[in-house]
């Protein structure tokens, strides 16, 4: 480490070491091997950006939820994917969708999607899109009440 920080580029190179142990008279010592920071085990994953972030004057940025449509829904998608909208499809598609669903079985749940006539190609889409984002539970909530469980 100290051969790193003694050269042009490494004297810029923030150093921060990760031990499952310091006392406080070892701390000095830590800091003395020209590394910038030090966090102690265990340490949790806000610890670890907030130190990067620090010494690296980042600025991260997070995913802004959309208060209009929750659950990672598009307006669009909140219309295409309700009670009204998959109520016109086959009820046996739907109990099969559903237990699909139930169990996690993304492949026959993609199965059921290609059986779906063109004429809900909307409905198909929107429902690829939540299964790709692992929205199972907002899935399993909206069939519900559709399925003969």
């Amino acid at each position: 480490m100290r051969q790193l920080k003694n050269t042009p580029q490494g004297q810029h190179t923030p150093v921060i070491i990760l031990t499952a142990s310091v006392f406080e008279q070892n701390q000095a010592e830590i800091m003395a091997t020209g590394c910038d920071h030090y966090l102690k085990k265990p340490v949790d994953a806000a610890e670890i950006l907030s130190t990067i972030q620090r010494h690296l004057q980042v600025t991260y940025l997070y995913a802004d939820s959309n208060p209009a449509a929750p659950s990672g829904e598009t307006a669009d998608e909140s219309q295409i994917l309700s009670v009204s909208r998959l109520s016109q499809l086959q009820t046996l598609w739907l109990d099969d969708f559903y237990q699909a669903l139930a169990i996690g079985a993304t492949a026959q749940m993609y199965q059921l999607i290609d059986q779906l006539p063109p004429e809900q190609s909307e409905v198909a889409i929107a429902l690829e899109r939540q299964i790709s984002q692992y929205r199972f539970q907002t899935l399993l909530e909206l069939f519900a009440p559709l399925c003969e469980h």
